[in-house]
């Protein structure tokens, strides 16, 4: 049966929502990997997989917690566990009332008894870990409807010693062969999360080379495996490959090496719980987004579900905080001036459901690389009708040109020097209030052997001017909690120094993510780049004598918005929720909508 919604009815100002039970849910619900073995041994069996497209979730587990589990990967074998066994996975399951969701953990893969630590074979588990190479049938068996057993190992004297690949959720651990270790068994492709992903592939076999050519370990299988170790009579290095993280990947087994830890397997993949159903969410717990139509709830740690038996809607238009951060721009050339850091917007606005805004993410200003080029200013960051304008490029060595006075922008760009030092640029161009940012500091010369550049402006102080004795520092940035953590946005680029006899000092970049310029006291440096969306300035070059340093390039902006409560009502950008507020976070340019049919606490 699918979801149905009655009538809604106005309670308080508020639209309440009242859905019917039972309806109908997909659930994926994967177990850890096992881990690898040791020294020419079994891959780790992948963790037990389970997947439904309809399941009846009844009233009774409405307005309950219900527990998920995400199961552990298993640790591979090694000498510090005195057994050369991969251990188990554990489980992971959702506990419906009156129905438990078991995916058991994979099996470890069988250990080599030529190892230090004890030998032995595979363990059975969702899918069975591979035989080591001396266990033809010491495979592991895997749990049916889960997944597969593992594969067997191969033994040839003084030829060979190959381990068998993990079992997968699709296809059982293939058998060692004397090229080499056992292929993991593939996984299962699920789209449940709204992507086409594999899960819980088996580690692969690893090999012990010592008795013969060079094989190679066995490939893990689609859906997390780990690579199995190489053999080598030259003693290269040949450690398991883990599992892939929330995948139930087994761990690949350990080949042979010259050190004691050489040898040792990989750990099994995490596991992972996802729960999906049509229409609006209905219930709290995991990452949850929108895809498609269908809520999603994502568990990558364990955690609790809860369905409720009705649900407030939201009454539009919805209350919302943005930022908008412009890019930074680049840094002059040869003791030139720091980018300007890009400008800083901060408000709230009312939107509409069904609304779409579009966002752009300003690039930042490429960094000057050249005599008469000033530093690139950064582009804008645009959310919906607000725009933050990009920082200032630097100016540079002018030589004879007007190329050494800093750029105007969300913050100016710091002044190059010519047979002078040059003005920064002009900040919170064009105008808005409260001001977007600052202006660029002076550069300065003494028109014979030092040369410095000014420091970028900042969204929230202006770049210092240069000295004698230190090119100017960067303006700090505004500081913003809108994501949860306190961060600095938009800081100036430090100037860069070119003291022929190198008793000048690089200026800093301003906290915002500035980049510090580049000096020649100790050795000749090209400015640092502003830190990739922040909006942070590039710090100006320094001095190669000739014939100078680049600067640096400015950083990336960035958009935030967020809207108060725990419901995903958007999609677009990163969404994390934090501080009883969902954010989306936007570090490349893209679309919030605010869809209809999203609107359900």
């Amino acid at each position: 049966m699918g979801l149905i919604i009655r009538g809604a009815r106005i309670q308080g100002g508020l639209t309440r929502s009242l859905p019917v039970y039972p309806f109908n849910i997909e659930y994926l619900v994967v177990a850890g990997g096992g881990g690898g073995g040791r020294y020419g041994a079994g891959g780790g069996g992948a963790g037990g997989l389970l997947f439904c497209a309809a399941f009846p979730l009844n009233s009774s587990n409405v307005n309950t917690t219900i527990p998920v589990i995400v199961g552990a990967g298993g640790v591979y074998g090694s000498t510090t566990q005195s057994c050369a066994v991969g251990s188990n996975g554990t489980p992971s399951y959702i506990s419906f009332t009156g129905s438990n969701i078991v995916s058991c953990g994979g099996g470890g893969g069988g250990g080599s008894p030529y190892s230090p630590g004890a030998g032995g074979p595979a363990r059975s588990g969702g899918s069975g870990g591979g035989a080591p190479a001396d266990a033809i049938t010491g495979f592991g068996s895997g749990v049916p409807g889960q997944g597969n057993p593992g594969g067997t190992g191969c033994l040839v004297p003084a030829t060979c010693s190959q381990g068998g690949g993990g079992g997968g959720a699709a296809q059982s651990g293939f058998t060692a062969s004397t090229s080499g270790g056992g292929r993991g068994g593939n996984g299962c492709l699920i789209s449940i999360t709204g992507s086409n992903v594999y899960y819980a592939g088996g580690g692969g076999g690893g090999t012990d080379g010592g008795l013969g050519p060079v094989p190679l370990g066995g490939p893990g299988g689609l859906g997390g495996g780990g690579q199995g170790g190489n053999g080598s009579s030259t003693l290269s290095i040949s450690q398991g490959v883990s599992g892939n993280i929330n995948t139930g990947g087994g761990g690949g087994a350990g080949g042979w090496g010259p050190s004691p830890t050489a040898a040792d397997g990989g750990c099994g993949g995490s596991g992972i719980v996802v729960i999906r159903y049509p229409g609006p969410q209905r219930a709290t717990g995991g990452n949850v987004y929108s895809c498609l139509g269908n809520t999603i709830h994502c568990f990558t740690a364990s955690g609790n579900l809860c369905f409720m038996t009705s649900f407030v809607c939201a009454v539009y238009p919805l209350n919302l905080d943005y930022l908008v951060v412009g890019a930074g721009g680049g840094g002059g050339f040869f003791g030139g001036g720091g980018g300007g850091g890009g400008g800083f917007i901060t408000g709230s606005c009312t939107i509409s459901i069904g609304s779409q805004h579009l966002v752009t993410v300003g690039s930042g200003g490429t960094a000057s690389s050249g005599y008469g080029t000033q530093g690139a200013s950064g582009t804008c960051s645009v959310f919906s009708s607000i725009t933050s304008a990009g920082g200032g490029g630097g100016g540079t060595y002018a030589q004879g040109t007007p190329t050494g006075c800093g750029l105007n922008g969300g913050s100016g760009g710091g002044g190059g020097h010519d047979s002078t030092g040059f003005p920064g640029g002009c900040g919170n161009v064009p105008a808005v209030s409260p001001s977007q940012g600052s202006n660029g500091g002076i550069g300065w010369t003494d028109n014979s052997t030092a040369r410095s550049g000014g420091g970028g402006g900042g969204a929230a102080e202006i770049g210092t001017g240069a000295t004698s004795a230190s090119a100017g520092n960067g303006g700090n940035g505004c500081q913003s909690s809108i994501s949860g953590s306190a961060v600095f946005y938009g800081g100036g680029g430090g100037g860069g120094a070119a003291d022929n006899n190198y008793q000048d000092t690089k200026g800093l970049g301003g906290l915002g993510g500035g980049g510090n310029g580049g000096e020649s006291k100790t050795q000749p440096a090209n400015g640092c780049a502003g830190c990739l969306n922040t909006g942070g300035g590039g710090g100006g070059g320094g001095n190669n004598n000739p014939p100078g340093c680049n600067g640096g390039c400015g950083g990336s902006g960035i958009v935030i918005v967020r809207y108060p409560g725990s419901v995903v009502r958007a999609t677009g950008g990163t969404i994390t929720c934090s501080g009883g507020r969902v954010i989306h976070t936007f570090t490349s340019s893209g679309c919030l909508c605010f869809d209809n049919s999203i609107c359900c606490l």
